[in-house]
């Protein structure tokens, strides 16, 4: 999340930013349209300061009857979701950058 609070491209999946994939195979097309989530926070932190997605984290729980789609490598996409249900499973929010006070 780029804030403290989820702002409007938070929770929503690529094709609903209006992204298309380069190339138009269904599996491509299926990624698009998940919502990316990951599976422990640490793992969350390190994608934000890698590719710069934001300063803050959301802790999530999903519901089991959610579809989703891991890769096994702690990426889990989630699919059939609204934004709204999204933000209703916040759990907490953590700060990505951990300061250590000295």
């Amino acid at each position: 999340m780029k804030g403290e609070a989820p702002g409007p491209d938070d929770f929503v999946s690529y094709w609903d930013q209006g992204r298309r994939p380069r190339q138009h195979r269904k599996s491509q097309i299926e990624l698009y349209k998940q919502v990316s989530t990951l599976e422990t926070l640490p793992l969350a932190r390190e994608y934000a300061v890698e590719y710069g997605l934001g300063s803050h984290a959301a802790e999530i729980e999903v519901p089991d009857e959610v579809k989703r789609k891991a890769n096994g490598r702690g990426h889990v996409g989630l699919e059939g979701t609204t934004r709204e249900q999204l933000i209703g499973y916040i759990q907490q929010i953590h700060p990505v950058e951990v300061r250590v006070r000295s």
